[in-house]
């Protein structure tokens, strides 16, 4: 997706409507209503439109629709659709309607999964950038699924003889070796970036981490997602390709030294 450069009287009065918004319409970290159909989200790179696009065309998953991408003053300004989504808030879902919800969304996390990558087997963004992930807090590098694994530390601690580190590494040993696809990923799909409305996921939001990773990815993120909701978590399991192994590998990691759970 191209972006767009403003210059002359565009650019005073995108500027004008850009300063009006950041006063008035806040919405949320990063996010301003512009309108009654348009919000406003500064992003780091043109990414997360891209990503956003990719899925809409391959997918039936809800996102919102992004009419264009502005670089304003040495920033990005992704503006999309305002979806007006009331039940956000999760505490007010009833039972039956989480159990729904996780239906929906193990349907769509299959769809990503069904998505076919450009290069098959290396862990990056769409426009074949480094992914980010938004637990690490770190850019990951392009690469092999082994040197993901590698820039991650699973071979710093699987071989270390820190005697701190004993207990975790046969977590790591019974991974080790292991073939991995690459697939699609949301990568940070936690309560504040699904928006029900009548019991229905209506969009999701924030696609700035996802990315072609390790088929487990998705499931080890998740868990870190509804660590605060363990009940949804219980109700995603049906509807998703588990890898309990790999989980326990990431807590181990994240106790050992990433410290990220």
């Amino acid at each position: 997706m191209g972006e767009n450069r403003l210059t002359g009287l565009r650019e005073r009065l995108w500027d004008f409507g850009l300063r009006w918004a950041l006063l008035s319409r806040p919405i949320g970290y990063k996010v301003h209503r512009i309108d009654r159909r348009r919000v406003l989200k500064w992003i780091d790179t043109p990414t997360e439109a891209s990503s956003m696009a990719f899925v809409a065309r391959n997918t039936t998953i809800p996102i919102p629709r992004v009419y264009e991408i502005v670089r304003h003053e040495g920033r990005y300004a992704l503006i999309m659709e305002y979806i007006d989504a009331s039940e956000r808030a999760w505490g007010k879902l009833t039972a039956d309607a989480k159990a729904s919800v996780a239906k929906q969304l193990g349907e769509y996390i299959s769809q990503l999964r069904d998505l076919i990558p450009p290069h098959p087997g290396i862990v990056e963004c769409i426009d074949g950038c480094a992914c980010r992930d938004p637990k690490l807090n770190m850019p990951l590098e392009v690469g092999t699924v082994e040197y993901f694994h590698e820039s991650l530390g699973h071979d710093l601690v699987r071989d270390s003889t820190h005697a701190d580190w004993a207990p975790y590494r046969p977590k790591f040993e019974q991974i080790r070796g292991r073939k991995y696809k690459t697939m699609f990923c949301h990568a940070d799909l936690s309560w504040h970036n699904i928006l029900i409305r009548d019991g229905r996921i209506v969009a999701i939001l924030d696609w700035e981490s996802a990315g072609w990773y390790p088929e487990y990815w998705e499931y080890t993120r998740l868990s870190l997602c509804w660590v605060m909701d363990p009940k949804f978590w219980e109700l995603l399991q049906p509807h998703l390709t588990v890898y309990p192994d790999e989980l326990a590998a990431d807590l181990a990691l994240s106790d050992a030294i990433t410290g990220y759970w």
